[in-house]
């Protein structure tokens, strides 16, 4: 069990069905893994319905049993002055999201839940859950975002790449078709492809060639344009 800086040793106290798997494993005189499972069901107790005030008064009296009275509570708050991020330093932030070890460095989609996990984990001190989740908002709307997929349903969120990637995936299928003699007989999808190898290559002189999954192949390629 993890322990915080500052609180003393009263957090197993709180672990009351730790205790009731110890004291199960001490009875039987083992204390590998298996029978640590094996304790966990055998003192699984039916859930029952309790009143949260008198839990929490019961949580109270406990704490102060064991050095954690309100007064020591307070104590551990805002002992760390609390900096929210600038609007240079979210900028930083979502261009390292958008490079080849953010949010696609793995896959190349990502979810609406991804990005709410990415800026928590971004706000190192921690940060308002509504804070968090509207700069995950905006971020999916800036031009540098785009939403794949159908529409978001229940239980299934909207899912997003990067421009970049749907511009190299582009160009990755042009360099295919141009080896193999079918240049695109469109003239208007012969501009676009054009158009988006001078937008790519104004975003970046030196695109990487590290970046793992499907498209590391087409970004290579691209250099050759």
């Amino acid at each position: 069990m993890a322990e915080i800086s500052g609180v003393p040793h009263a957090l197993h106290e709180f672990s009351q069905r730790r205790l009731q798997v110890v004291e199960r494993l001490t009875e039987w005189g083992t204390t590998s893994w298996h029978a640590a499972q094996a304790a966990a069901r055998k003192t699984r107790e039916r859930k029952e319905y309790v009143d949260l005030a008198q839990l929490r008064e019961d949580w109270r009296a406990r704490a102060a049993e064991h050095s954690l009275s309100p007064r020591e509570l307070s104590a551990l708050l805002h002992r760390t002055p609390l900096h929210q991020l600038a609007s240079g330093q979210l900028r930083e932030l979502a261009g390292r999201l958008l490079g080849p070890e953010g949010l696609t460095e793995r896959r190349t989609t990502f979810s609406e839940p991804d990005l709410v996990v990415a800026w928590a984990e971004a706000h190192v001190q921690g940060a308002p859950a509504e804070r968090v989740r509207t700069i995950a908002r905006r971020f999916a709307r800036i031009e540098e975002v785009e939403r794949v997929g159908g529409e978001p349903q229940p239980g299934r969120p909207a899912f997003f790449t990067t421009s970049e990637l749907i511009a190299v995936r582009i160009i990755g299928e042009w360099i295919r078709k141009r080896a193999t003699g079918s240049w695109p007989e469109d003239k208007v999808a012969y501009r676009r492809i054009r158009s988006i190898v001078t937008v790519v290559r104004q975003r970046t002189q030196d695109l990487p060639t590290t970046t793992k999954g499907l498209y590391s192949a087409d970004r290579t390629r691209l250099q050759e344009l």
